[in-house]
């Protein structure tokens, strides 16, 4: 859908990761970032919506990875983060196969946990875009709030994802949805609330790279 894009670059980008398709690169289509606070440390390579069109229905057993042999020069960067579609199917493939790790975001209610248990074998089960890729899979708790039905899920969460769980548990926060709505992250909102959803992303970042 393109979020990511239109916070970070505005709703006219030139250039698409839908050209690496065909006959050009994901280096090739990367543009930097319009957000002042990160100039010069963080580049986007923009999504459009038409990349819909190439979204369908895949066997993560049988399918062929185009980015994979499509990236390009990406050596000087430290990280490179694909934001993939929830669905399971082509683009969310091209996006497990390029990956090292796979982020699974779930929601504390019966039906996120049921679609993470499929996001995860999905992403154990998509063959790798590269050689001798030992292939991590993690899943998040987002919107935590406290309830009862929140906390039964996190125990049901950490029951079932024995070794795929996370630590780090992201509480629901209004500051997140107003920075959203801004086109701004958490880390730039002045007040408690935004420093403290910053603490867990950088808690879940921490976790990630150990």
């Amino acid at each position: 859908q393109g979020s990511l894009t239109l916070t970070t670059l505005g709703p006219a980008p030139q250039r698409s990761v839908e050209a690496a398709f065909e006959q050009s690169s994901i280096a090739a289509e990367i543009c930097a970032s319009t957000w002042t606070f990160a100039r010069g440390a963080i580049d986007v390579v923009p999504a459009q919506r038409s990349l819909a069109l190439r979204d369908q229905p895949v066997s993560a057993l049988h399918a062929h990875s185009v980015l994979a042999q499509r990236l390009g020069d990406l050596s000087t960067y430290d990280l490179v983060v694909i934001d993939a579609p929830s669905t399971l199917s082509a683009l969310a493939f091209e996006a497990v196969a390029l990956a090292h790790d796979v982020l699974v975001v779930t929601e504390p209610t019966r039906f996120g946990l049921t679609s993470a248990a499929d996001a995860v074998e999905f992403a154990r089960l998509a063959r790798s875009g590269g050689k001798n890729w030992i292939r991590r899979v993690h899943v998040l708790l987002n919107k935590h709030d406290g309830s009862d039905e929140s906390t039964y899920r996190l125990r049901e969460l950490r029951r079932n994802f024995s070794e795929e769980r996370l630590e780090t548990v992201i509480d629901i926060n209004e500051e997140i949805n107003y920075a959203n709505g801004a086109g701004a992250v958490v880390q730039q909102i002045p007040s408690a609330d935004a420093r403290k959803a910053s603490a867990g992303f950088a808690a879940l970042l921490d976790e990630l790279a150990l």
